[in-house]
């Protein structure tokens, strides 16, 4: 080894054993973790997964973390590079918020148990090798059952034969990203319009979130009618049911094809009103 290296790295170890060791937490809260204190990062629902944003800066402008772990069997780390990929994460607004763009980060992946009411682990945050000590420090996670509150249309009007849709929102308290199924009954599936050819609806919530969505309906025919969705999270709990009432009005084309219906031979008299549908249609 020539002198260089050997100076170089006397100089690091020194630099290190004097400088103070940060581990800043991005997300879901953001500072500097005590090392003494356990650190309360917010709340979550039971057994979902939650993601952890570490800030790669060991020292003030210098001297980088490598690699987070936990002591969860299960926990994953993985580096968020310089993209948007924290858009997976955390809505927009969060992240410019947080001025948390261009830069690169340590993201750590924690399942919650699924019972108890408090999360307790350690994050062990470590550096190259032969670049200094790793830091642990204590974090804890409240359990809680009902972290998302549900707002959906009670009632509605729509138009026969026209594309319509119930609207609702979704305000998320958790720190967890989550995707709710929405899955309809009571009404025939051609009545529920998906350009994927699926009659579910997937609404996706991140943290912090409040996420307006629509479920699509076509009814033909006017009448009153009711549409329950059961509602789903990623692990396939059930979370609710919501009705829906639903008053459909007639239009001049609904009209024409009630009127219409029921005749097996098309008389002359109604061949102008089936060029008119046509056109409408």
């Amino acid at each position: 080894m020539n002198t260089y290296k050997v100076v170089l790295i006397i100089c690091i170890a020194l630099a290190t054993a004097t400088a103070t060791i940060n581990v800043n937490l991005e997300y879901p809260t953001r500072g500097t973790l005590s090392e003494e204190e356990v650190t309360h990062i917010g709340q979550a629902a039971p057994g979902q997964e939650i993601t952890l944003i570490f800030s790669r800066e060991r020292h003030e402008g210098a001297f980088y973390w490598s690699k987070a772990t936990s002591n969860i069997d299960g926990s994953g780390y993985y580096s968020i590079p310089r993209d948007k990929a924290l858009e997976e994460i955390l809505p927009p607004e969060t992240i410019k918020e947080n001025n948390l763009g261009n830069r690169t980060y340590l993201a750590l992946k924690l399942r919650i148990p699924r019972e108890g009411n408090t999360f307790k682990f350690n994050v062990t945050l470590l550096p190259r090798e032969g670049f200094g000590d790793s830091a642990t420090r204590q974090l804890s996670v409240d359990i809680e059952k009902d972290v998302y509150d549900f707002k959906i249309q009670e009632k509605t009007e729509l138009q026969a034969g026209k594309k319509g849709a119930i609207e609702g929102t979704i305000k998320s308290n958790s720190i967890a990203v989550e995707e709710f199924t929405f899955k309809p009954s009571k009404l025939p599936e051609e009545w529920l319009i998906r350009e994927t050819g699926e009659t579910e609806v997937a609404v996706r919530v991140r943290p912090g979130e409040t996420k307006q969505f629509t479920l699509p309906l076509q009814i033909d025919q006017e009448g009153q009618y009711e549409v329950t969705y059961s509602v789903r999270d990623t692990a396939k709990t059930h979370v609710g049911t919501y009705d829906v009432a639903l008053r459909v009005k007639p239009t001049f084309r609904s009209k024409l094809k009630g009127f219409t219906r029921g005749h097996s031979v098309t008389m002359p008299l109604l061949q102008p009103f089936y060029s008119l549908l046509s056109l409408l249609g």
